[in-house]
């Protein structure tokens, strides 16, 4: 005989009792429904093998000792817990979202977001939308439908999810001009093709590089081209920084330095390089912003409140160069010294391990061909062991017969919580 519901529940009273009843229904249907007996005993251990299983969907604070700073599968870039606790009382209160206290009537949400974005990068204007997908579908739409954009074939990205650009720009009515060949794009093949199209388009390689016998013409140029000939020039840059950045990554253009010289429309993400929230920021000439503004699609891509107060407040750090309330930028701006004194502060909690150097990924899809000089701790243990340390709450790499504790991606305050861990579960 099948046990009744409310008993399963009070069998698991640790557990939240919606989500037990749920399940404990759904098993008992599927029971009755085949005739299949099962003891008491039975039952519960299945049920709560469905209950853990549908906990660890839930989200939960984790320890990221995989080297990958911005690691898109843990949430990329991380808040400030001071910037935390300023933000909690504008999600506790009403606020002035959209209210003008000056005059008492309906104001602008990003008004005063804009504001500091105009003044920490020196654009003439700029736009934010809920992620950079949203800004390349916004711009295409708005300043290329029904007209001809011309791209790389080298730079016909996809994205994760399987999102692709020349999936985008077909549905944002932008009819697709592909110039130049997989490793080559010369000047002269834009050129070839100006008189058919209204905008170029370049697309940052951001998740993946192309090396050996290759070519490409720079945004510069190419902005400088579509100006001669009053054409759009558009730069999606998929990760862009501010100036702060670690030496080996210094190579790839700054924003900055992009907007000084002239680039008519660039958009970038806000949770990758930036380290902030998700967003897609949009830097440009006004007079193309402002035709962005006037698109009806704009409500749709809209940043919600939470992320609108996250990315004015990274804004403002930047501005007041208060680097260390950008966690995510420290961590990858640290030396390789400071990694390693990371690591030796892990080591000596701990009393086992050794330290090794380790070259670590930025992560988010921003330059896959750059890595990053740290330290590790490796420890001897059987593979099982990582999903001991998962159900514990720390991710890290395994390699051959060890577990690799990158610390380039671990903040400083972890690394009491994290030792303890690992001696609960290392520890021989």
């Amino acid at each position: 005989m099948l046990p009744q519901i409310s008993k399963l529940i009070n069998a698991f009273n640790d557990k939240p009792s919606f989500l037990v009843s749920f399940l404990a229904k759904e098993l008992i249907n599927e029971l009755r429904a085949t005739n299949k007996e099962q003891s008491y005993e039975m039952i519960l251990k299945e049920l709560n093998e469905r209950i853990n299983k549908r906990l660890l969907k839930e989200p939960r604070a984790l320890i990221n000792a995989t080297g990958v700073v911005l690691h898109t599968n843990l949430g990329r870039a991380l808040m400030s817990e001071s910037d935390y606790d300023e933000l909690k009382a504008f999600h506790t209160n009403n606020i002035n979202l959209e209210f003008d206290l000056e005059s008492n009537a309906r104001g602008k949400r990003d008004e005063n977001l804009i504001f500091y974005l105009k003044m920490l990068f020196g654009c003439e204007d700029a736009l934010v939308v809920n992620n950079n997908a949203a800004a390349v579908f916004l711009v295409l739409n708005t300043l290329g439908k029904n007209e001809g954009v011309i791209t790389s074939r080298a730079e016909l990205v996809e994205i994760g999810g399987g999102f692709r650009v020349s999936d985008v720009m077909r549905e944002s009515g932008a009819k697709l001009i592909e110039v130049g060949t997989t490793n080559k794009t010369k000047m002269s093949d834009y050129e070839a093709e100006l008189n058919n199209a209204k905008m170029i388009l370049k697309t940052h390689k951001s998740n993946f590089y192309i090396g050996g016998f290759s070519q490409e013409v720079d945004a510069i140029s190419l902005n400088d081209l579509a100006c001669k000939n009053e054409k759009i020039f558009y730069y999606d840059l998929g990760s862009g920084y501010v100036d702060l950045i670690n030496d080996s990554l210094r190579d790839e253009p700054s924003v900055k330095s992009l907007i000084s010289k002239g680039i008519s429309l660039v958009s970038f993400s806000g949770d990758k390089l930036f380290s902030s929230t998700q967003a897609g920021i949009i830097l440009g000439k006004k007079e193309l912003i402002e035709k962005l503004r006037k698109n009806q699609l704009l409500r749709m891509f809209r940043l919600n409140k939470t992320s609108l107060l996250i990315l004015t407040k990274a804004v403002k750090n930047y501005l007041n160069k208060d680097y260390a309330n950008l966690p995510s930028l420290a961590l990858l701006n640290d030396t390789k010294s400071q990694v390693l004194n990371k690591a030796k502060t892990l080591q000596e909690l701990i009393n086992f391990g050794e330290i090794i150097e380790s070259k670590s990924l930025v992560g988010g899809g921003s330059m896959p061909e750059k890595l990053l000089s740290g330290y590790a701790l490796k420890i001897k243990a059987n593979k099982c062991k990582i999903n001991e340390l998962l159900n514990k709450g720390v991710v890290a790499n395994y390699d051959k017969d060890s577990i690799i504790i990158d610390l380039r991606s671990v903040l400083p305050n972890q690394l009491e919580c994290l030792a303890n861990i690992i001696k609960e579960v290392l520890k021989d």
